[in-house]
């Protein structure tokens, strides 16, 4: 919840004036409304921190990639980041986890990649592209649950995971999110989702 003082204090700042600047411009570009719904949320994300910290520094170069990405490319790093970086904060079975990924994968399950769209978002700083990379799904999905529930788990039966796993094959394994990718990503998963998604804890 932002204080008073925070946007006082934020208003005050250089940085903060040009990326504001900056947003307002981006937004004149585009007739989207989901991406002038973006830049809005990266400003109040911007408006909770303070200068020195990663999200401040890289909010502009966030700013750039909403606005110079396409949508399927925003939701490319909208379920990155789930994958790579939300973990749910208390399980008691392998059905409740399962209940609890669905509506996720749901969500990205009509959209097909393309490895266009990780150069376009590696140009635009938010990923780096690794073409040798043999990361494995299921394994990063166990990480998530592991420490509540001791197994490991199959996803074939959670509805949505074939096509991820498709995705995840052609493209997505060899996608790993930036400082910037990352805070883009969470905006989009919680644009997405409906739901408030925290920033990253480094931000």
């Amino acid at each position: 919840m932002l204080t008073e003082s925070q946007v006082i204090i934020a208003q005050r700042e250089p940085q903060f004036s040009a990326l504001l600047q900056q947003v307002v411009l981006d937004a004149a570009q585009t007739a989207d409304s989901s991406k002038h719904d973006l830049l809005a949320a990266l400003i109040a994300a911007r408006l909770g921190t303070s200068s020195e910290t990663t999200l401040a520094l890289a909010s502009s170069l966030a700013a750039a990639a909403i606005a110079k990405a396409t949508r399927r490319q925003l939701m490319l790093l909208g379920i990155v980041t789930f994958i790579d970086e939300i973990r749910p904060r208390h399980l008691a079975s392998v059905s409740q986890f399962k209940t609890w990924l669905e509506p996720v994968f749901k969500s990205f399950g009509d959209v097909e990649f393309q490895r266009i769209d990780a150069r376009h978002l590696a140009a635009l700083a938010c990923v780096i592209v690794d073409p040798t990379s043999e990361r494995d799904l299921s394994t990063i999905l166990n990480m998530k649950s592991v420490l509540f529930l001791h197994t490991m788990a199959d996803f074939d039966d959670v509805d949505g995971f074939l096509e991820l796993q498709h995705n995840w094959n052609e493209v997505l394994c060899t996608v790993q999110l930036t400082s910037v990718g990352s805070i883009v990503g969470g905006l989009v998963l919680s644009q997405i989702m409906q739901l408030d998604f925290p920033q990253p804890e480094w931000g």
